[in-house]
């Protein structure tokens, strides 16, 4: 099965509908130094709706169910993960700044949390 293909029947079995918009061309990281393509994605499905903002790799700038995937299937692990422990596994400083992307984070794992609970074990099987 290709790499879409996973996404799609993972979206099909949890019931979710997908949608990216192209926002902007922009810088979307922290230290970017080119510019990239982001995306405002919607994920929803009867148990919650998710949308938020996705910077595109510089090399491939498309937005599919499966980039989206991949990326999100970390987020849950987030959630369980306090604030020392974050900067420790990534390697941040313990500043104001990065207290806030760890809030992001964890805010983003209690999402994906939310939309697949049941379903996360099928999640990190996309590949």
């Amino acid at each position: 099965m290709t790499y879409q293909a996973q996404a799609q029947a993972f979206l099909t079995k949890t019931g979710t509908t997908f949608s990216a918009t192209r926002d902007r061309f922009g810088f979307h990281f922290d230290g970017d130094t080119e510019k990239r393509s982001i995306f405002k994605v919607t994920l929803s499905n009867a148990r919650h709706s998710y949308t938020f903002e996705f910077g595109a790799a510089l090399k491939d700038p498309s937005c599919t169910a499966y980039d989206v995937l991949t990326c999100l299937s970390g987020s849950p692990s987030y959630v369980d993960m306090g604030f020392y422990d974050f900067c420790y596994e990534f390697g941040y400083d313990q500043t104001a700044k990065n207290k806030d992307l760890w809030k992001r984070c964890v805010k983003e794992g209690q999402n994906v949390i939310k939309l697949f609970g049941n379903c996360l074990e099928d999640l990190y099987e996309i590949q």
